[in-house]
């Protein structure tokens, strides 16, 4: 448990603290203060609170599900989640217009493969998709200049 039900906060020009437990203040319990934290408390509506609590517990948790944010700086504790993204689907795969039962069909296997066998607790697991959310990242970004075409010899030629 991170948050536990408090009471409203002094306003300017109250004489006295309302002690009056409720669901709509919240404080959070952590071992350095155990202080009300205001952010929280400041905040009146219930359904905003069980967002931001939940959405803070899933961060927390790390088998909870999660998605790649888009700014791999904001990623935090994400970056130890044991379980694969909700991304990590066949359907976001870069395939095109392949043949999925010819073509593409190693790519369909690999992707069902490396789901039933991933162990985000095993490091090397882990680290493997790290690498990948990297790859996926910057592959996109990574290119050589249009006029650079027909100029750059395929490995093997003599050109």
């Amino acid at each position: 448990m991170h948050y536990v039900p408090w009471h409203r906060p002094p306003t300017p020009g109250q004489s006295a603290i309302s002690w009056i437990i409720s669901y709509q203040y919240w404080m959070f319990i952590n071992g350095d203060s155990g202080r009300p934290n205001p952010e929280v408390s400041r905040r009146a509506d219930p359904e905003a609170q069980i967002m931001e609590i939940s959405s803070a517990a899933a961060e927390i948790d790390t088998s909870a599900p999660w998605s790649i944010l888009d700014h791999l700086n904001e990623m935090g504790s994400l970056w130890k989640k044991i379980v694969l993204p909700n991304e990590w689907d066949i359907q976001n795969a870069s395939i095109g217009n392949l043949d999925k039962q010819g073509e593409a069909g190693y790519i369909i296997e690999t992707y069902e493969w490396a789901k039933a066998t991933y162990d985000g607790s095993n490091w090397k697991h882990h680290m493997e998709l790290v690498w990948a959310i990297l790859f996926s990242t910057i592959l996109p970004k990574v290119f050589f200049p249009d006029e650079w075409r027909g100029k750059i010899a395929a490995p093997g030629s003599n050109a």
